[in-house]
C-alpha cells in the first residue's frame, strides 16, 4: 500500500511538474503566478524547502507587480505573513481564507 501511494504521489508531481511547464510559456502575468506557485508546492513536496521559498518570494513580487492581490497574499500566507494575509481576506470578506490560500498556493 506504501508502494502505491509514493506511486501515486510521484505521478501527481509529474503532472504538476508537466503543468508549470505549459504555464511557464504562456505570457500572462497570472499563468506566470500560478506557475511560480505550483512550482513552490512541487518544490516543497520534493525536500526542496530553499526552493520552494525562492518561488513563494518571485510569485508574491509578479503578483504585487501586476496586481494581483488575491496571489500575492496566498504566497505571502505560505511564507508565514499570515497576518496581512488575513486581514487582507476580512476585508475581501472571505470566509474560509486558510483554505482559499491552501488552493491557490498548494
Amino acid at each position: 500500500l506504501a508502494d502505491a501511494g509514493e506511486r501515486l504521489a510521484r505521478g501527481q508531481l509529474r503532472e504538476l511538474r508537466q503543468l508549470v511547464r505549459r504555464l511557464r510559456r504562456e505570457r500572462l502575468c497570472t499563468a506566470q503566478t500560478w506557475a511560480l506557485l505550483l512550482e513552490s508546492g512541487v518544490q516543497r513536496r520534493s525536500g526542496q524547502v530553499v526552493a520552494a521559498t525562492r518561488c513563494l518570494m518571485r510569485a508574491q513580487a509578479v503578483a504585487r507587480e501586476h496586481g494581483l492581490p488575491q496571489y500575492e497574499h496566498a504566497a505571502g500566507f505560505q511564507l508565514g505573513d499570515r497576518g496581512a494575509a488575513l486581514d487582507w481576506a476580512r476585508q475581501q470578506g472571505i470566509r474560509a481564507p486558510e483554505l482559499l490560500f491552501r488552493t491557490w498556493s498548494p
